[in-house]
């Protein structure tokens, strides 16, 4: 078992689920210098596990993001935003169960973040959550959302890269919302043996530059 660092607060073991993978049997994640208000989501409503007392790690903190599948979506959407040309129109679609309450989802918001980190734009400036009504031409680097709600889905989320007569679509399926769980207990089998430090599912998947 790694040794705990001496210079890192201790944390205390509670964890946040974000979205609808089962986040209302968890407790939220309270982390120095957190200012989401109490029983609020955390900034970018991301999935923060602790894990150092539960599987008896010390000094490990691994940051967590839906499932396993979606955290490599968010890696290939920057990655593609950044190599394609600023004239290809990105636009998101996401579906998800009849029961859910928000829209976008946090998913969908975040890949959307994702697209404008890999073009270096402001996500703010860009962002067009919904259209109706003669809405005009489509300003140029506009990131758009779409959402469909309906029977039981999970989460389905595509990522659509429209160009002149060419089109790159990216996306995942959620059948099931054991893959959000699935994501975290991959995390802790990675973690298993590392030394203490902070580490996201970048590092998990490989992914980390």
């Amino acid at each position: 078992v790694p040794p705990k660092p001496r210079s890192r607060a201790r944390v205390p073991a509670r964890a946040w689920l974000h979205g609808g993978g089962g986040g209302a049997q968890l407790k939220r994640l309270a982390l120095p210098g957190d200012k989401a208000k109490k029983g609020g989501k955390p900034d970018a409503r991301s999935l923060v596990v602790q894990l150092h007392d539960h599987f008896s790690f010390r000094g490990h903190l691994c940051l967590v993001f839906e499932p396993l599948g979606v955290n490599l979506l968010l890696n290939l959407v920057e990655r593609a935003a950044a190599a394609l040309p600023e004239d290809f129109d990105i636009d998101i679609l996401e579906m998800h169960h009849r029961q859910k309450v928000d829209a976008p989802s946090g998913t969908a918001l975040v890949l959307g973040k994702a697209a404008a980190i890999g073009r270096g734009v402001d996500f703010d400036k860009v962002k067009r959550l919904s259209r109706e009504g003669q809405t005009g031409a489509r300003p140029s680097g506009e990131i758009g959302f779409a959402t469909l709600r309906g029977g039981t889905v999970p989460g389905d989320h595509q990522v659509v890269f429209a160009g002149t007569d060419e089109r790159i679509e990216i996306g995942h399926r959620a059948a099931d919302r054991g893959i959000f769980a699935a994501g975290a207990v991959q995390a802790a089998a990675w973690l298993a043996g590392r030394e203490p430090g902070l580490y996201t599912m970048n590092d998990v998947l490989g992914l980390a530059d």
